[in-house]
């Protein structure tokens, strides 16, 4: 249920983003950074209580369910102060400027599914957030079980949000240089060699360094 109803939150926000950024190929990268710093930021004390209690301690980690849930109440109620973006948002005469045409629902679906490609893309993009539930739920017992102490799993995922600061200042480059069907080809094959990584007997070293990718 919460892989079902989270996923979207951020397909959400990335839409409401691109469309309200004056200019969002070079904005954005940077906008997107804060949800990495919102990552490590709550993660860290209750990384660090961990990391110090050890063996000496058996922690109930029960709570990090109600202090995340905390959050997302937060982070509801802050969408109340986003920008006012209808569905049918897009303008005659360009992406932010002329006119708003009022499109229902049903006529804007009919016209995204009858784009060339717009299919394809969904389904890209099904498999890639797949991949990440994936991931999620079974990574940190394979970790475990290739010898990480359950403290360390934590501080081994901020590997991969403190690679996402240099990408992210990158991707305006990025996207300039192989489009955004190139920058997407690039992280779906990130992602399989991770998974590949994780489906063969790789060392702890290629796992811990994997989430790089």
């Amino acid at each position: 249920v919460l892989f079902a109803l989270y996923p979207p939150t951020g397909a959400i926000l990335s839409a409401a983003a691109y469309h309200n950024l004056a200019s969002p190929d070079a904005q954005f990268g940077r906008l997107r950074l804060w949800g990495s710093i919102g990552w490590m930021l709550p993660s860290l004390p209750v990384y660090v209580w961990l990391a110090l209690a050890g063996e000496t301690k058996r922690v109930d980690l029960a709570f990090t369910l109600d202090l995340a849930a905390g959050l997302e109440v937060l982070a509801a109620i802050a969408c109340l102060c986003l920008p006012h973006t209808p569905p049918a948002g897009w303008h005659h005469g360009g992406h932010h400027g002329g006119h708003h045409e009022s499109v229902p629902y049903g006529t804007a679906l009919r016209q995204l599914l009858s784009r060339r490609g717009f299919l394809t893309f969904l389904g890209v993009i099904f498999l890639v957030h797949s991949s990440f539930a994936v991931l999620f739920y079974y990574s940190p017992p394979a970790l475990e079980a290739a010898g990480f102490e359950r403290e360390w799993i934590g501080p081994l995922q901020c590997i991969g949000v403190v690679a996402e600061v240099p990408f992210l200042f990158a991707l305006p480059r990025v996207i300039r240089r192989f489009g955004y069907h190139g920058t997407i080809t690039m992280g779906c094959a990130s992602l399989l060699l991770r998974q590949l990584a994780y489906a063969s007997a790789s060392p702890r070293w290629v796992l811990a360094s994997s989430y790089v990718l």
